[in-house]
């Protein structure tokens, strides 16, 4: 039987497993205990292990969002650390039951990438906002206005709007670096996009 290469590079010999455990559960116990200021009257109870998700292509920096009604979302980023907006590659899956169990993985391009901001927390209408971080300048002459996209998550993740050209606007023209891909050295993919904006957004998005 022909032995299969379980990864991408000789630096991750496994698969890329996805846990949800204590530091997920710590995490929102230190974020409760700055908010109300109240630690003392924390109680933290660690459950077992959940293994949301694994590949063994990547499969890594993953992040947590909750949705007004309850459902959590843990986002996924599929592809290499690469300068490469045209194959950015993510997904979410989503728990109904406080993390207990996970759907599959939901993929998508743009919009699950931990390259971006995120609503601190859903907004009134209960949908969760991603800004990615990935931009094209608009015009493409000048790297003050660039031109990115807003990912919107409503029902539970179940309904997923993206609108890619939102115009973001700077004070100072944006550093422009070229493609470089993961793995192939100086070969550049076919794309369009020669140059990207070295533009990084993290942080909350905060509803005005």
């Amino acid at each position: 039987m022909r032995k299969r290469n379980p990864c991408p590079t000789s630096l991750f010999p496994r698969t890329y497993p996805i846990l949800i455990s204590l530091v997920l559960t710590l995490s929102v116990a230190l974020w409760t205990s700055s908010v109300c200021g109240q630690a003392s009257e924390l109680e933290v109870r660690v459950l077992r292990t959940v293994e949301i998700s694994s590949s063994y292509r990547y499969c890594w920096y993953p992040g947590i969002h909750q949705f007004s009604t309850g459902e959590i979302m843990a986002t996924i980023r599929l592809n290499p650390d690469e300068v490469h907006p045209e194959g950015a590659f993510s997904a979410y899956c989503i728990s109904r039951d406080r993390g207990l169990t996970w759907s599959h993985r939901y993929t998508m391009g743009a919009g699950a990438n931990n390259d971006g901001a995120y609503s601190r927390e859903p907004r009134k209408d209960g949908v969760i906002w991603q800004l990615w971080n990935w931009m094209t300048p608009d015009p493409p002459s000048q790297s003050k206005q660039l031109r990115a996209t807003l990912t919107k998550y409503a029902r539970g993740g179940m309904e997923v709007q993206q609108i890619r050209d939102v115009i973001v606007r700077f004070n100072e023209a944006a550093r422009m670096e070229p493609q470089r891909m993961t793995g192939f050295g100086r070969l550049k993919d076919a794309s369009k996009l020669e140059m990207t904006p070295d533009v990084w957004m993290f942080g909350s998005i905060l509803e005005a």
